[in-house]
């Protein structure tokens, strides 16, 4: 499968994936993640660069910069994955080891 596409945005560092996601040019890193790390952990930039070598003080500041002057959707962002997160636990059981292990051995006695 092709990648998709991405659209700059007004950030360096910082393309639009097909999807309208935010993500760090170059590499996988989603911009909500590494602004999420900065907010909830309380991680400095410094300590994001610690944290992520393979990212550049650069990337990691133009990701801060762009999670907060997008605060609202980044906002809703983790608010719908947090349902969808929700819903798919109350819809679909978790699943033991105990259970996952007797439907290999299920399978294999076939």
């Amino acid at each position: 499968m092709l990648p998709l596409p991405h659209s700059p945005s007004e950030f360096k560092h910082v393309v639009l994936d097909g999807s309208g996601q935010a993500v760090l040019q170059g590499c996988r890193y989603v911009v909500r993640t590494i602004g999420l790390e900065h907010f909830i952990h309380g991680w400095s930039p410094e300590e994001l660069r610690w944290q992520h070598p393979d990212l550049t003080m650069g990337q990691i500041c133009a990701a801060l910069a762009y999670y907060y002057d997008h605060l609202h959707e980044m906002e809703a962002e983790t608010d719908a994955e947090r349902r969808y997160v929700e819903h798919m636990r109350a819809n679909h059981p978790q699943i033991t080891r105990a259970e996952l292990e007797r439907r290999r051995r299920q399978r294999s006695d076939s």
